[in-house]
């Protein structure tokens, strides 16, 4: 009896130090991620603020986005990409700039993974994710073209 008690409170006292071992692990692992990146997108704004303007802008504007502000009132409502060549909605304009940043990102992913050579697993995580974004980019890309045509 005495030997299953102790056996009882030994194994009780594990899973509370195994518990207490993850949760510090996974906090301060998934945490410090967290932090690391807001970190690292705000110093990116802070020092390059022009440099990502100038890139928003460009995409905004590739996007066509003032067509889509000229062109949009004028249309029937209901359509988000209008099956006509010439005329370009808002929505429409939006879905190209969500192309656009994924291909963006998706392009910027295989550089990290080429340039990443201590780690085959995330180089190839890298340059597999960018891949699958690229190739989504130009899916849809070539979706809104097959609509308007």
């Amino acid at each position: 009896m005495n030997h299953s008690v102790r056996q009882r409170v030994f194994s009780m006292g594990l899973k509370r130090k195994s518990g207490d071992i993850y949760s510090k692990l996974t906090n301060k692992i998934l945490f410090s991620r967290i932090s690391k990146s807001t970190t690292t997108i705000t110093s990116i704004v802070k020092s390059r603020g022009l440099e990502v303007s100038y890139i928003a802008v460009l995409f905004i504007f590739s996007a066509g986005i003032i067509n889509g502000l000229l062109e949009g009132p004028r249309l029937p409502e209901g359509y988000v990409i209008f099956p006509q060549n010439g005329i370009q909605t808002a929505s429409e304009s939006i879905v190209y700039i969500f192309a656009m940043v994924m291909g963006t990102v998706g392009f910027y992913s295989m550089y990290l993974g080429a340039r990443e050579s201590s780690k085959r697993r995330i180089s190839d995580f890298y340059i597999m994710i960018g891949f699958a974004s690229v190739l989504v980019a130009i899916f849809l890309s070539l979706y809104i073209f097959s609509i308007k045509v």
